[in-house]
């Protein structure tokens, strides 16, 4: 390695960077192989020095668990966490020889920083170390927390850092209108699909997911449906849970996301530095964990409840205008433009969003560490082909699936329309999720594949099922001109009626893993987008389904403080639109209205597009459609 390092630098430098970024990316409980591109001079310098690359390893001791093919270098992930156990093993003995100092055995919180920590196989080995005895923190982009921390201090050298739940309850009415107008927050946007032919548990799974019991009857789905913010995931844990109810409170998403609080007291905010996601962090004068909750809700006792209620300049409200009320299915009217009324909607103002914040926090009403994701389950009929190409994201991931009791050529009876099979049905839904991906870096969104109806085979015939499996979904997709976005080397074999299923939990984990790599998860968005969010979220609850962009640009200026210019809200809009939260098409005509519940959507469609089995009315009425068109 030196010597390519002295002459081949280049490559030398493109080879750190790859293993840097493996090592970042290695999970405590991967399947996969890491893969690592070799640069030709390293194999020819092998070849010079030694011989056939090949040889070289077959002479290693790492013969069994290392493959060298077309340039690339195959690693069992054992073997690759295994390089890190030395020098993971001294940081532990470091940490406990420094326990034994009188000087520091009290500190009760632990920051690690350096390029090093940002690899989870670190900070799960130190957490599993201390368990519930120290609190750590692991700033983003950690391998500068340092160097940045150090410049923060020469502009400041007096200035104090604050949980900002505390600074929340001490700031002066003027200074939270400036967080909410110059701040951000990490947003962590997520959102599983699932899709594949018919009748083969997509909406079983779907009540798994969401912490619903499992029906023990098929009935298709007409459509499709989406479960806003009913399934989560544990930022600490990493971990997805169920949630029992919707989970779209804006005002959770922000406080999640750690606001910015230091951009309105210095004039550093351009510096765009980041801040910490905390783990397990407690203050003990305001917060305790309740760990009788699984999902860890926060608490406050008496006094600190007293503290946010008198907070200076400040009112609190007793009702919370963005209170989530049930939605029931509302028919959809289309009226003329001129005749769309601007619905009734609460201004909001930098001292109603502090008082429903402090609100949020008094009612302990928000979980720690849960960031709300959105399920789709779409229908499988072949008629809905037309209208699922409308709801299809790509910032998500989609889970295609399919019966494995049957396989991948066998003619599916759900389809009428000819020989159709589970082959077909997956080529489709590929082709139509990718059909408009670009070029570029962003590996979103991502494909896996599920095969169900597990509990019908004998356990050594999954084994050879998901061995047989894996090799025909090989076939079919390595050389897809989009591969990157598929994931055709694992699959599941799950049973869709079990909320045990090992093999669900293991499409969790991969889901997680999957959300954690998204280039959006933990983006930094401008606090001042909340307010507008907070009134489209407010309409939902009243049954609103469809306004005009006017309406939206009439709220924009009811929030004098937060205001956006004309780029701002429509880059606002179309980010919303790319979320699943709303449905906003930057075209001619289309691009006067905005759908602020995108469930309204699927009911519009229902009723002109559907497949023959929802029809009412019986045989006379579809012999009727069939002939009158």
């Amino acid at each position: 390695m030196e010597y390519l390092r002295l002459e081949e630098n280049d490559d030398y430098i493109d080879l750190f960077r790859e293993f840097q970024t493996k090592k970042h990316s290695i999970r405590s409980y991967q399947q996969n192989k890491v893969v690592i591109n070799l640069p030709v001079s390293l194999i020819e310098l092998v070849r010079q020095k030694h011989r056939r690359f090949e040889r070289a390893i077959e002479q290693s001791p790492y013969k069994e668990t290392v493959m060298f093919s077309k340039l690339k270098l195959h690693i069992s992930p054992d073997t690759f966490r295994g390089l890190f156990e030395p020098s993971i093993r001294a940081i532990i003995k470091h940490f406990a020889e420094m326990q034994k100092n009188p000087k520091v055995e009290d500190i009760n919180i632990l920051g690690l920083v350096g390029g090093f920590v940002e690899c989870e196989l670190v900070h799960n080995a130190v957490s599993s170390y201390f368990g519930n005895s120290k609190s750590i923190l692991v700033p983003e982009d950690a391998r500068t927390a340092v160097m940045k921390g150090a410049v923060l201090y020469a502009f400041q050298p007096k200035a104090k850092t604050d949980l900002l739940l505390s600074k929340i309850s001490k700031m002066h009415g003027n200074d939270f209108k400036d967080l909410i107008s110059k701040g951000d927050f990490a947003s962590y946007e997520n959102r599983v699909y699932l899709a594949g032919a018919c009748n083969i548990g997509k909406s079983s799974l779907a009540s798994i997911l969401i912490g619903e019991v499992v029906p023990t009857k098929w009935h298709s789905t007409d459509g499709l449906v989406i479960h806003f913010g009913r399934n989560g995931i544990h930022l600490e844990d990493k971990k997805m849970i169920p949630l029992g109810q919707s989970d779209t409170n804006i005002l959770k998403k922000l406080l999640l996301g750690n606001p910015n609080v230091e951009a309105m007291t210095t004039d550093n905010s351009k510096l765009n530095l980041p801040t910490n996601i905390q783990n397990r962090i407690q203050e003990d004068s305001q917060i305790e964990t309740a760990s009788n909750l699984p999902s860890k809700y926060f608490e406050h006792d008496e006094k600190a409840i007293e503290k946010l209620s008198t907070a200076p300049d400040l009112t609190i409200t007793t009702e919370n205008p963005t209170k989530k009320q049930d939605l029931q299915a509302v028919e959809l009217k289309v009226e003329q433009h001129s005749n769309l009324q601007i619905p009734h909607v609460t201004n909001q103002t930098h001292t109603s969003i502090q008082s429903d914040v402090l609100q949020e926090i008094r009612h302990g009403k928000y979980k720690i560490r849960v960031a709300p994701s959105d399920l789709v389950d779409f229908g499988g009929q072949r008629s809905f082909d037309m209208t699922h190409q409308l709801f299809i994201q790509h910032k998500g991931t989609f889970v295609l699936m399919f019966d494995g009791r049957y396989g991948l050529h066998s003619p599916l009876k759900e389809y009428p329309q000819g020989d159709i099979t589970a082959k077909d049905i997956l080529v489709h839904w590929v082709d139509s999720i990718l059909i408009y991906c670009g070029e570029g870096d962003d590996k979103m969104p991502m494909i896996l594949f599920a095969a169900t109806h597990s509990d019908r085979l004998l356990l050594d015939q999954i084994t050879a099922e998901k061995r047989n499996f894996t090799s025909e979904l090989t076939t079919l997709f390595q050389n897809h001109s989009r591969k990157k976005h598929i994931i055709f080397d694992r699959i599941f074999f799950i049973n869709a009626t079990n909320s045990e299923d090992p093999e669900i939990e293991l499409l969790k984990d991969a889901l997680v893993d999957i959300a954690f790599q998204q280039p959006t998860w933990g983006q930094r968005m401008p606090m001042a987008w909340v307010p507008l969010e907070l009134q489209i979220s407010e309409m939902r609850t009243k049954g609103i389904n469809l306004v005009t962009k006017e309406t939206i640009q009439e709220l924009n200026l009811s929030n004098p403080d937060f205001m956006l210019n004309e780029f701002r809200l429509d880059e606002f809009l179309k980010l919303q639109h790319s979320l699943g939260k709303i449905m906003y098409f930057d075209q001619p005509t289309l691009q006067d209205f905005v759908i602020i519940q995108p469930s309204a959507m699927v009911n519009i469609l229902r009723s002109f597009v559907t497949d023959k089995i929802f029809l009412a009315g019986g045989p006379r009425t579809q012999k009727n459609f069939r002939g009158n068109g």
